[in-house]
């Protein structure tokens, strides 16, 4: 569940799918291996932004629940942890009001902690809540980045939502231009992640 492979089939679809954008993974070729450094967008046919290598992660996180990555990240109170991310669920719940529409994008994560650098166990159960809320406001923070670059810089629905609206709302799709009012649409991420397993350095 690292990251999706699009056969040129798939990405044909994307790109004739008005509620959707296509995407590709970039690749960086040496001598002895291939690797991805990205993720490249489209509108219809045509390249118009290209996330790096850690955006690429949080966008597969909030778009499809994939791209699984570990996380450094800092409490409040100034303790250091490595998060790595084992499972994702990803859940979308559009709202209708008054023919306007919005969305909430829920992901829960679990994973374990790899690495830590505090003084505090995470054996407190108190404690242990305090950390998962921070790594939670810290992951909800780099997947709104990341939206917001798209929505707002880039202008393009790569995360499907336009499917959800032609699906459920058809009258309201047929009075809209996906593609121009889907900058302004508002949309929520929110992150709940939850530590299963802690590392040697974390106990």
């Amino acid at each position: 569940k690292m990251i999706p492979l699009v056969r040129v089939a798939e990405f044909a679809i994307h790109i004739n799918n008005p509620g959707e954008q296509a995407i590709a993974p970039m690749v960086k070729a040496d001598k002895e291996s291939i690797t991805i450094s990205g993720l490249a967008l489209f509108k219809d046919d045509k390249m118009v932004g290209k996330l790096d290598y850690d955006e690429m992660h949080y966008f597969l996180l909030s778009a499809y629940a994939h791209g699984l990555t570990t996380k450094q990240f800092e409490t409040a109170d100034g303790d250091l942890f490595v998060y790595e991310i084992t499972g994702a669920k990803r859940r979308v719940k559009p709202h209708k009001s008054n023919n306007q529409i919005s969305f909430t994008i829920s992901l829960q994560l679990e994973g374990d902690i790899l690495e830590s650098e505090g003084k505090r166990s995470l054996k407190d159960p108190k404690f242990l809540r305090q950390v998962e809320q921070d790594l939670s406001t810290a992951l909800e923070k780099d997947c709104r980045a990341v939206l917001r670059r798209i929505q707002k810089e880039f202008k393009v629905d790569s995360y499907g939502l336009g499917t959800i609206v032609r699906g459920l709302y058809p009258q309201i799709w047929k009075k809209m231009n996906w593609s121009q009012e889907f900058p302004n649409i508002p949309i929520k991420i929110t992150v709940d992640a939850r530590i299963r397993r802690l590392g040697m350095s974390a106990r």
